[in-house]
């Protein structure tokens, strides 16, 4: 329900998710409430012998549901591997260096939904903020994600530092927001509806003006509609 301090979860949601658990035999894993969306998202686990899809059919069809769908997989898109001659190409094709006339991105903040960044690369000192991580607690594990470090550098290594590569927007700030995984190494990095779903809201609620997600994946009802409520605050 509504209160002074946004969208919180009353009792009322709570006997429905402990109600709809009941009545299709399921079992709830996780949840929190989307304020933007005035909803309470909630995972749940279906029992092994019943289909995904006769579970969505039946709640899709029950009046306590605004939406129901299968938690969905993600995937990082392939950066660069090599830091030279392959993106400094793409910077010319593009006219980078003509744009960086005009701006570098300075007083623009850029939330970044991915894996997990390295802070401390020389190539982005100064431009990663603040942190999130919405996948586990592993501090290490952060620092040391490949993806997210790439894609942070394609939009915001410094220029003119005799390190790495340049940047599209070298002066823009960085939020760094951990969705995503990996699950191999050397394979692509995975994420969910969940992890993508939460990352998101954060990175409208900071007030960022940007908000980079290099990914593939199916159509997803429930990410659609917080990237059209971020639009809508002119993200």
């Amino acid at each position: 329900y509504d209160a002074p301090g946004g969208y919180v979860v009353g009792d009322a949601a709570r006997r429905t998710v402990l109600a709809l658990a009941r009545d299709y035999g399921l079992r709830e894993v996780t949840g929190w409430p989307i304020d933007a969306l005035g909803v309470h998202c909630v995972v749940f686990r279906r029992p092994a012998d019943l289909p995904v899809a006769t579970v969505l059919e039946r709640l899709r069809a029950d009046s306590r549901v605004q939406l129901a769908e299968p938690l969905q997989t993600f995937n990082t898109l392939t950066a660069f591997n090599d830091p030279y001659a392959p993106l400094q190409s793409s910077l010319a094709q593009l006219g980078v260096a003509e744009a960086h006339r005009w701006s570098r991105g300075k007083g623009v903040e850029v939330a970044l939904i991915d894996t997990g960044v390295d802070i401390q690369h020389p190539d982005l000192a100064g431009r990663i903020t603040s942190t999130r991580n919405f996948v586990d607690g592993d501090a290490h594990a952060f620092v040391h994600d490949l993806h997210g470090t790439q894609v942070a550098g394609v939009i915001a290594a410094q220029e003119n530092n005799r390190i790495g590569i340049v940047g599209i927007a070298p002066e823009v700030s960085l939020i760094a927001l951990k969705a995503c995984w990996q699950s191999v190494p050397g394979a692509h990095a995975l994420c969910n509806s969940f992890t993508l779903a939460q990352a998101l809201t954060v990175a409208v609620n900071s007030g960022a003006r940007v908000v980079n997600l290099s990914l593939s994946g199916p159509v997803d009802p429930l990410l659609e509609g917080l990237i059209e409520w971020g639009s809508g605050r002119g993200v």
